[in-house]
C-alpha cells in the first residue's frame, strides 16, 4: 500500500514539474476539481442520452428511463457542488483542509492517511468511472439502438 501511494506521490511531482504548479496545486486541481467534474460528467451523459432520444420518440419506457438516469446524476451533481463549496478557497489552501479532512477520515475509519487516500482517489473514482461508462453504453447499445422488430406482414399467398 505504501509503494502505490508512493508512486502516486511521485506522479504528482512529475506532472507539478511539468505544469509548473507545486504539488499541492496539481493535487487540488486533480482531486478536489477534475475528478468530480469528471465523474458528474460521465454520470449526465447517461442522462443527457436520455433526454436526446425522448424527444424523438415518447414512450412510458423512455420516460421512466430518463427518470432513473436523473435520480442517477442527481447525487453526482450536488455532491460535486458541496465538495466545490467546501474547497472554495486558493488551491494552497484547499489541499491543506483536503489533507486535514482525510487525515481525519484515515483517523476515524482506523485506515491511516494514505490508505484513505488510494481507496477514494483510485478505487472508488475507477470504481464509478467505469459504472458510469458502462451504464451509458448499456442504454445506448441495448435500449437506444436495439435493432427494430420487423413483424412478418401477413400476406394471402396465392396458389399457383
Amino acid at each position: 500500500m505504501d509503494t502505490l501511494y508512493r508512486f502516486c506521490c511521485g506522479v504528482m511531482e512529475v506532472v507539478a514539474v511539468l505544469s509548473g504548479y507545486t504539488v499541492e496545486e496539481v493535487n487540488s486541481i486533480a482531486f478536489i476539481y477534475t475528478q468530480p467534474a469528471l465523474l458528474t460528467f460521465t454520470a449526465a451523459l447517461p442522462m443527457l442520452l436520455m433526454i436526446f432520444k425522448l424527444w424523438k420518440q415518447r414512450t412510458p419506457k423512455r420516460f421512466a428511463l430518463t427518470a432513473a438516469t436523473v435520480v442517477w446524476f442527481l447525487p453526482f451533481a450536488f455532491g460535486t457542488l458541496k465538495l466545490w463549496q467546501h474547497y472554495d478557497m486558493p488551491l494552497q489552501e484547499a489541499f491543506e483542509l483536503a489533507y486535514t479532512d482525510l487525515a481525519n477520515l484515515g483517523e476515524a475509519t482506523g485506515l491511516g492517511f494514505e490508505a484513505v487516500t488510494l481507496l477514494l482517489f483510485i478505487v472508488v473514482f475507477l470504481f464509478l468511472f467505469l459504472l458510469n461508462i458502462f451504464f451509458f453504453t448499456l442504454l445506448r447499445n441495448t435500449v437506444l439502438d436495439a435493432p427494430k422488430v420487423r413483424r412478418r406482414s401477413k400476406t394471402k399467398k396465392t396458389k399457383h
